[in-house]
């Protein structure tokens, strides 16, 4: 036999388990309506039924408090991948700085004798050197009345056994614009965000030309940003 008579009940989420117990009872012939509990001092009279609702707060009390301590280490984890974002821009600034020292300190400081440099994909470069190649030069040429190469593309201009990241920089450097022709293999490739990263560095007009169907958020990080920023 359990005897609960003058024992007030603590009014608290602690006795929580005794509530459901007493809510849930089926001892024959035992009928509880109405008990009383005590709350910094005062006691309180309540009907059974009213502790359905307290079973609840408490409950909602304890989801709370996990959804706190689940949120912190979400939060922590969030803050760490922009931080490593941030950190790899950092990484990837300085390179491209150090770069351009290094071949301006290796290179006489390349003149401006192209008009353009073309971007490509090597994937794409059937399409590009036998359609968008020859028709953009030959259409500069006669617009500005001169024979000379306008368009600077790395399949004909770059020197054979140079370092890459070198000719690229030389070309970019020796154009008045660039001119993006985009792809998926294009945002996919390393080399072409290498292209998009100096080119933006440097402060040159930007054209962009989109192959297929891509969107923008598929663009080199480099590029997404400086379109979104509204740039392009």
């Amino acid at each position: 036999m359990t005897i609960l008579a003058n024992n007030d009940l603590d009014c608290s989420c602690e006795n929580n388990d005794l509530y459901v117990w007493l809510l849930n009872q089926k001892t024959p012939n035992v009928n509880i309506t109405e008990v009383y509990c005590s709350q910094t001092g005062i006691s309180i009279s309540s009907h059974i039924s009213t502790f359905d609702s307290f079973s609840y707060d408490c409950k909602l009390k304890h989801y709370i408090g996990l959804l706190g301590l689940i949120s912190i280490p979400v939060s922590v984890a969030i803050c760490a991948v922009f931080y490593h974002r941030h950190y790899q821009n950092i990484l990837r600034l300085r390179r491209i700085r150090r770069q351009l020292k290094d071949f301006a300190e290796e290179n006489v400081a390349p003149q401006q004798h192209f008009l353009l440099y073309l971007a490509y994909s090597f994937t794409d470069s059937e399409t590009v050197l036998h359609t968008i190649f020859p028709e953009l030069e030959a259409r500069l040429q006669r617009e500005l009345n001169v024979a000379d190469k306008l368009v600077c593309i790395s399949d004909r201009d770059f020197d054979v056994g140079t370092s890459i990241s070198d000719e690229i920089i030389r070309a970019v450097s020796s154009c008045t614009a660039v001119l993006f022709v985009i792809s998926k293999e294009f945002a996919s490739s390393r080399w072409c965000e290498f292209e998009s990263e100096i080119a933006i560095y440097q402060q040159k007009p930007i054209i962009i030309v989109v192959l297929e169907q891509i969107k923008i958020k598929s663009f080199p990080t480099s590029l997404r940003k400086y379109v979104r920023n509204g740039q392009g």
